[in-house]
């Protein structure tokens, strides 16, 4: 499988220098729908050192919200998700920055994130962790940015889900 060099650097940590040779490696099968179990090895005058996709812990509590309009939402806090439809405008967001015009609220919630940009051409990536964590019986609230997606679960099963893609190869920082 080819993979272009510019979508190779979005995994690598930035210590890396763009002078090494870069290949991919699959642990199960060459498909992307096992793309958690990416491996990315990098070569450097006889050095090798091997990667594999990032999980980031977010220590805040979510709230998952129904708005009457978005005119009390911050939009300046460090996470604010708004999503809008012909239904409903929602809101995911800090709880302490809840705004009072809520119509609904699920208080609750803690995130994680899919650390580095993740290219659109990339196939099955939320799904491997959603199926993870579903076969545990985790439930999942996900949000996708232009750069990655981030995954919600109740605070009450935060750690076990953790552990589930700790176990799993994902590297959590």
């Amino acid at each position: 499988m080819r993979i272009s060099f510019p979508m190779v650097l979005k995994y690598l940590p930035s210590r890396l220098s763009p002078a090494y040779d870069m290949t991919f490696s699959f642990s199960k099968s060459s498909t992307w729908v096992n793309a958690h179990q990416m491996l990315i090895t990098c070569r450097k005058a006889n050095k090798t050192e091997v990667f594999t996709m990032e999980i980031k812990r977010l220590e805040y509590d979510f709230s998952v919200c129904k708005v009457a309009d978005y005119s009390k939402v911050n939009l300046e806090s460090v996470y604010c998700f708004i999503g809008k439809t012909d239904e409903e405008k929602s809101l995911v967001c800090l709880t302490e920055d809840i705004p009072d015009n809520v119509t609904e609220c699920e208080n609750g919630w803690k995130a994680f994130r899919i650390q580095g940009m993740l290219d659109f051409s990339l196939i099955g990536i939320l799904s491997k962790i959603s199926t993870l964590l579903a076969e545990n019986n985790i439930g999942i609230f996900s949000v996708s940015t232009y750069n990655t997606d981030y995954i919600l679960t109740k605070r009450e099963s935060f750690e076990k889900a953790i552990s589930v893609l700790k176990n799993a190869g994902y590297k959590i920082v």
